[in-house]
């Protein structure tokens, strides 16, 4: 599993390789910068319990020891599926009030892309969870695309607390 911290130390690890050491540094303090921002925007953020979807046919989740799991971490999102077997566990949607009943489920845009019937599906299947469409770069890809998933991450906590 990748962190935070992990993404920060390979950029420098990269800088040092390729002798951009200043350059890595930049990267480095930046991302360290906007994710000690963003969590002081999220100091008084409540926990909501999440789905974070990434497959369908069958319906896959994120789950433990995954990035994508420790980004919804850095949001306060409590995972419903960090208990399940496996990286990216197979789920039956039908099940998924019993399986932790979550405030939120996530439809990410990869690796499945998946589209508004899938929404209304999936929301069938829930208690009264919303339905939320997210860029799945932002939760999963690592590196110096972070620092601009914790300004995503700012937009998406808005949009969700407006709804």
């Amino acid at each position: 599993m990748i962190t935070v911290k992990d993404t920060i130390k390979t950029i420098t690890d990269f800088g040092l390789l390729f002798k951009r050491t200043t350059d890595a540094k930049k990267w480095t303090d930046k991302i360290a910068f906007a994710c000690d921002d963003f969590k002081s925007f999220m100091n008084n953020k409540t926990w909501k319990k999440a789905a974070y979807l990434i497959w369908r046919e069958p319906y896959m989740a994120a789950g433990k020891d995954t990035f994508i799991n420790e980004m919804l971490k850095l949001n306060k999102f409590t995972n419903i599926y960090e208990g399940f077997d496996g990286r990216y566990p197979e789920v039956e949607i039908r099940k998924m009030r019993i399986q932790g009943d979550p405030e939120l489920v996530f439809l990410s845009s990869e690796p499945y892309p998946f589209k508004e019937e899938h929404a209304f599906e999936v929301g069938r299947a829930t208690h009264h969870a919303k339905t939320v469409f997210v860029d799945g770069e932002m939760f999963s890809w690592y590196g110096t695309r972070l620092f601009k998933a914790f300004q995503y991450f700012k937009a998406l906590q808005n949009r969700i607390q407006e709804d």
